[in-house]
């Protein structure tokens, strides 16, 4: 690579060269680009500038080319998530600036606690080559899926769901840990109690999460492959329930370990709109060796304490 470039976080003085860019970004947080991509970004950039929040966001140059790039780290967890990175990538484009970039976001981020670094990207995107150059791994695949199904008709339930209520917490908790492989949970964050649980005497044996925004709702299934029922029915129960609610496009994200549920979406009303790889860099953490002030000097400094017993006779040579 070529020294004529830099990076920096973002200042007021950036903000509308970077709202400019980011005008044609790509979002790799499926959440926001399922709920509120519209606003995300826009919205973020302005955050990104308040103090106490957990988004940061940075620019970065390499021989003209500008691109800038946002992430925010969980709460309480070792894991930074990217937002999005902008402007969108073309093919044969030279990548360069979005890897000093993504290198640059991978500092910031060990610089504030974090471990890893995760992003959701379209396998048949230009930034899927880039991140892997990048030194991003596969962890897992996922689908998005769009619900079309008519919330009006007049249909008998097809299974009985309810609202998901805090004394649930403990039981999804418990079938999360069952359904989600151990390498995930390692990048994940627990779900928030927010959608629909399907329950047999008095156990919870599936969890659709409902993340809403102004722009669209995702719903994240966690079922149990025991569960007497077809997941399918239990998606699909919730995506009416919640189409009654909000006059918004439905979105459901199945990762590769639920990929039994594909072949029934497709029967059922849903249509398959994207194919993403959840990628994951790991961020390497600082080894600091601490440095030991010598029993001689320490004793010579305190000989009071050593006559007293505090401190232990030692033979000096």
């Amino acid at each position: 690579m070529s020294a004529n470039h830099d990076t920096r976080v973002l200042s007021f003085v950036d903000i509308l060269h970077a709202k400019r860019l980011a005008e044609n970004g790509t979002v790799l947080n499926t959440a926001i680009r399922c709920t509120a991509a519209a606003g995300g970004v826009d919205t973020g950039l302005i955050k990104s500038m308040l103090p106490h929040t957990s988004r940061y966001t940075l620019m970065a140059r390499y021989d003209g080319q500008h691109v800038v790039g946002q992430f925010y780290i969980t709460h309480d967890t070792p894991v930074a998530r990217l937002v999005y990175l902008a402007p969108q990538m073309r093919p044969n484009t030279d990548d360069s600036a979005w890897l000093v970039l993504l290198d640059a976001i991978v500092k910031e981020a060990g610089k504030r606690g974090a471990h890893v670094l995760t992003g959701e990207v379209d396998e048949d995107s230009e930034l899927f080559t880039t991140m892997r150059q990048s030194g991003f791994a596969v962890y897992a695949r996922q689908t998005l899926w769009l619900y079309q199904g008519d919330a009006s008709a007049d249909l008998p339930p097809r299974v009985d769901i309810r609202e998901a209520r805090t004394n649930d917490t403990n039981r999804i908790y418990g079938l999360y840990r069952r359904t989600v492989p151990r390498l995930m949970q390692q990048v994940e964050t627990l779900p928030e109690i927010s959608g629909f649980v399907y329950c047999v005497n008095d156990n919870v044996m599936g969890f659709v999460h409902t993340a809403t925004g102004r722009d669209g709702v995702l719903l994240t299934p966690y079922i149990d492959v025991d569960a007497p029922v077809g997941a399918t029915q239990v998606l699909t129960e919730t995506a009416r329930h919640v189409s009654n609610i909000q006059a918004q496009p439905i979105m459901v994200r199945v990762t590769r370990h639920q990929n039994w549920l594909s072949g029934s979406l497709a029967d059922d009303g849903f249509e398959c709109v994207a194919h993403q790889a959840v990628m994951v860099r790991h961020i390497a953490a600082g080894i600091h060796t601490p440095e030991f002030e010598r029993l001689e000097k320490k004793l010579a400094a305190n000989p009071a304490k050593r006559q007293t017993g505090e401190l232990p006779e030692v033979g000096m040579n």
